[in-house]
């Protein structure tokens, strides 16, 4: 069985009550920061711009474009949410490489 595999298979069988406490309390904590960053690169100039180029045209409303009014499609709000939240320089404290762990 491969890399990949074995992590589906970790995953798949995981609940929430056979994750060790450390690790449900860094996840939570990493949520809320997700939600911190993307709420603050809502408000930013690059961030107000990143939206206001998606939210130009018709497109379905299914998911939420955090920090805004309007609502687009999933692969459009997880590609802006994602975007904005690397507006600004916050990276959870870790700044010993390009991408954060």
């Amino acid at each position: 069985m491969g890399n990949t595999e074995k992590l589906a298979e970790f995953a798949s069988e995981s609940t929430y009550s056979s994750l060790p406490e450390v690790v449900v309390k860094e996840a939570k904590r990493i949520v809320l920061e997700s939600i911190a960053v993307m709420v603050l690169g809502s408000k930013l100039k690059l961030g107000r711009t990143i939206g206001d180029v998606l939210t130009k045209g018709k497109e379905s409303s299914e998911a939420i474009l955090i920090g805004r009014s309007e609502r687009r499609s999933l692969r459009t709000a997880a590609f802006y949410n994602t975007a904005i939240a690397d507006c600004n320089d916050s990276a959870g404290g870790y700044y010993r490489g390009t991408f954060h762990p």
